[in-house]
């Protein structure tokens, strides 16, 4: 969503200035977005210029220094001035505790069980892995919102797996519990794709 009627200037020629003032533009908006500490929950991923010369600014969003999956917000400038948002973002978490209580080896070994269940698994060897720039299932940290809904943040892994050759999925493990979130085939391909998460009732449905 766009955050128009909010305009602040910069000085065109410094780095620090202009991201300064994507800082108190948020500032400025911060009680809209429900965002307590924009210059700690949003750090900046890269800024370009388009065929316009307008200025845009990507920033990511994370929690005590946590990323905030999903939460990636623009913002645009032009003639020296920062004057609109857009993205996706959640207010700040509410989150008290943030020590796992799963180490990410347990996390991944939950990621690998839950994908075995749902397609062919084979230990790639060396040379497989060469081909592939692949060197083992990777996972992260993250705080994340199960469908995107507020209500649903959680303390979560979240781990990519190769299970062989062709496939490349994705799971969402609780960092809580170890328990199953998400997880889903994210292989380019023209055909249907397999996904698992939780119904409303808490019941796993594929």
């Amino acid at each position: 969503e766009s955050k128009p009627g909010t305009e602040l200037y910069f000085d065109g020629k410094s780095v620090q200035s202009r991201l300064e003032a994507c800082y108190d533009y948020i500032g400025e908006i911060k009680k809209a977005m429900l965002i307590k500490d924009p210059e700690n929950e949003f750090k900046s991923l890269s800024s370009w210029n388009d065929e316009l010369n307008m200025s845009h600014y990507k920033m990511q969003q994370y929690y005590q220094g946590i990323k905030v999956y999903g939460g990636q917000i623009i913002l645009h400038g032009t003639d020296g001035m920062i004057n609109k948002i857009n993205g996706t973002y959640f207010p700040t978490p509410e989150l008290t505790d943030l020590i796992p209580s799963f180490s990410e080896k347990q996390a991944i070994e939950a990621a690998v069980n839950e994908i075995s269940q749902s397609t062919y698994y084979k230990e790639l060897d060396d040379n497989n892995k060469a081909f592939l720039d692949y060197t083992g299932p990777e996972s992260e940290l993250i705080i994340y919102h199960d469908s995107r809904k507020l209500e649903s943040e959680q303390l979560a892994y979240r781990i990519e797996v190769r299970p062989n050759m062709v496939q490349h999925w994705v799971a969402y493990i609780d960092a809580k519990n170890g328990s199953l979130i998400e997880k889903y085939n994210m292989t380019c391909s023209d055909g249907p794709a397999t996904a698992q998460a939780q119904d409303l009732n808490g019941q796993s449905q594929t």
